[in-house]
């Protein structure tokens, strides 16, 4: 996948966050109260494969990657309370005049209510306990890739084009070359500007890097702005490939 979930002490953290916030809402059966379903939706809608996020909306908190709140009211409400307890979030000015403020109001209401009460439910009941699991880890990020593999986005000719333009003369670098050397960059720097997954963007860079050599395209002269031809070219790509329904995250 290009990357470790959980990989470093900051990513760690926020998916403790968030997980702590899935075992209270059923350790106090939250996800049952009115208010919580007025305010996230109800808990027991059937669980997406994947989900379309509309990268642009102040009805979600930001916290893991992909807009995740966006993919059903359990992890809207996991990932909002993420954003509560974590004490550098500075939530009130960091959602000030968004509509989801008044979820992590909630939460914070919620919390002062529940402190020093103890949990209706104390059972040690397993469920999906580790016994029954038979997929394989390998099993797992085979399928995964497979549906990243799916939808990737692509770039058409004519955008090619348009990043590499001129005919190839002299010693100049093949687009391909380019874009292998900078993968390592490119899959930084844009998972970091659109949030999606770097598994994904490797994908759509081996595809361009293929295509470039098909049609027989070079780099510019200047390096700096081949660089931020690449990075504003494949922004635009994911971005415009979310807005516009072409592609759904998988979950």
């Amino acid at each position: 996948m290009l990357e470790a979930e959980g990989g470093t002490a900051e990513s760690c953290l926020k998916i403790l966050r968030h997980e702590t916030a899935h075992a209270l809402a059923n350790a106090y059966r939250l996800h049952l109260k009115q208010v919580w379903r007025r305010r996230f939706g109800r808990a027991s809608r059937v669980y997406p494969e994947s989900y379309l996020p509309r990268p642009g909306s102040r009805n979600y908190v930001i916290h893991l990657d992909n807009w995740y709140a966006q993919s059903h009211p359990a992890e809207d409400w996991a990932e909002t309370f993420a954003v509560w307890l974590d004490p550098r979030s500075r939530w009130r000015e960091r959602y000030h005049n968004w509509p989801a403020l008044k979820k992590l109001e909630y939460v914070d209401a919620l919390m002062q209510e529940m402190r020093g009460s103890k949990p209706p439910v104390r059972t040690r009941r397993q469920i999906d306990a580790v016994s029954t699991l038979t997929l394989t880890l390998r099993e797992y990020f085979e399928q995964k890739q497979a549906r990243l593999r799916a939808d990737y986005p692509r770039f058409h000719e004519e955008q090619l084009r348009q990043i590499f333009p001129g005919p190839r003369h002299g010693k100049r670098e093949r687009a391909s070359r380019l874009v292998r050397r900078l993968k390592r960059e490119l899959l930084t720097t844009v998972a970091a500007w659109t949030s999606d997954s770097r598994y994904r963007i490797h994908l759509t860079l081996e595809d361009m890097a293929s295509r470039c050599d098909e049609l027989d395209l070079v780099a510019g002269n200047d390096s700096q702005q081949n660089r931020v031809s690449l990075v504003a070219a494949l922004v635009m790509l994911y971005m415009g490939s979310l807005r516009s329904g072409a592609a759904r995250l998988a979950v």
